[in-house]
């Protein structure tokens, strides 16, 4: 297996890319399970890397980090770990990405994240940041090295007034 540090130099040779996307456990319980599955995953596959969601709602934040330096360090995986900017502000989105950086990551996936579980309206911090294309203009300016990705709908984004404007953002 060849591991790129960017992704998109894989893509960029027109490569087929395999990947797979972890949930972080919720429980130390569970968490053992999981870096046994995960060892299993990277044994059968060998995935040319993988991401881990960074909790929907917030749910599993914390974990992120935890278990993708896990996944890099103890089972020798490629890592993308999951950002979203809802409820941060920039003062967390900077320390969080800081916290990144110095675990050795290269790559973030960058989402604006889905609202609170029983909130149907996204709240945006005071000091924080409303669109994932925020998300990555703030990073880009103060971690220029981080290979970024991002998500899209290409059915157009629900919250969307047109395709032209999806498409901008």
């Amino acid at each position: 297996m060849s591991t790129y540090r960017y992704y998109g130099e894989a893509l960029g040779k027109k490569k087929q890319v395999l990947s797979i996307e972890f949930f972080p456990p919720k429980t130390e319980k569970s968490g053992q399970r999981f870096l046994e599955n995960a060892q299993q995953l990277y044994t059968v596959f060998r995935p040319n890397f993988v991401s881990i969601t960074y909790g929907a709602g917030g749910s599993t934040r914390e974990n992120t980090l935890e278990y993708a330096t896990l996944l890099k360090e103890k089972i020798g995986f490629e890592v993308m770990p999951h950002l979203t900017c809802v409820g941060h502000s920039k003062t967390e989105i900077y320390e969080i990405v800081s916290k990144f950086s110095e675990a050795g990551f290269n790559n973030l996936m960058t989402l604006r994240g889905d609202p609170p579980k029983r909130d149907i309206n996204i709240k945006q911090h005071p000091d924080g940041l409303r669109y994932a294309s925020d998300l990555v203009a703030f990073i880009r300016k103060n971690y220029p090295h981080f290979c970024l990705g991002v998500g899209g709908y290409p059915e157009m984004h629900t919250q969307s007034h047109s395709l032209g404007a999806d498409i901008k953002n």
